[in-house]
């Protein structure tokens, strides 16, 4: 609130002084008024200089987030309805919102419509509907005896290449959620699985709990 009583001040501050018809000129007539009058013109400088650069800087996290999310939606061969009929896609789209999306709501509420401005008509996945993606990777894994390796590259019989893979942490989703659903053979497939995609981002602390997750499952 203080930040926006700060930003409505230096706006009439500049109306003020920039489209205010007339001034009395009369009003400065010694030096040391002239002088107040520089100090508060750089002052006004500043501050308002100062403001640009952290909406500018704002706008600059906001579009890296966006030129993120971007390049996942390119990688992804599949276009808009033709994803509805496939599991991984799902699965990806789900994520992007949850993981993605959500972080740059926070900063400028994205939700848009037909003029741009923001509006609150959008419905997004939450993270039982992103937990309920991952049940049903597992679902189609255990009907049609699908390898887990295939999956991760995207690939389901019967259905187009995606053209992406899953990473690490898509494993440890879906491992878990075998977990939680006390499918304990295929929560220990795949957390095994993040052994083949880990990447720099998979931390000592991930290490640990995913083996955990690795030495339960294997004594069920």
């Amino acid at each position: 609130m203080a930040s926006i009583t700060k930003k409505t001040i230096l706006i009439n501050l500049c109306v003020t002084f920039l489209f205010y018809p007339l001034i009395d000129c009369e009003i400065f007539t010694s030096t040391d008024d002239i002088k107040k009058l520089t100090h508060t013109e750089e002052i006004l400088y500043h501050e308002i200089d100062n403001y640009i650069d952290q909406q500018q800087n704002q706008l600059a996290a906001i579009r890296k987030s966006l030129d993120h999310i971007k390049s996942q939606m390119d990688k992804i061969y599949l276009k808009g309805d033709n994803q509805k009929n496939h599991p991984i896609a799902i699965f990806l789209l789900f994520k992007r919102f949850i993981t993605r999306w959500k972080g740059i709501q926070k900063k400028i509420r994205l939700q848009f419509n037909a003029t741009g401005r923001p509006t609150s008509n959008h419905i997004i996945p939450d993270n039982k509907d992103f937990e309920g993606s991952a049940q049903a990777i597992l679902r189609l894994q255990d009907v049609y005896h699908l390898n887990a390796s295939d999956i991760v590259n995207g690939k389901l019989e019967g259905s187009p290449y995606l053209g992406t893979a899953l990473n690490w942490l898509d494993c440890y989703v879906i491992g878990k959620a075998a977990y939680d659903n006390e499918d304990y053979q295929q929560s220990y497939e795949w957390m095994k699985m993040i052994d083949k995609v880990q990447s720099s981002t998979l931390s000592t602390d991930n290490r640990v709990e995913i083996l955990g997750y690795i030495a339960f499952a294997a004594f069920k």
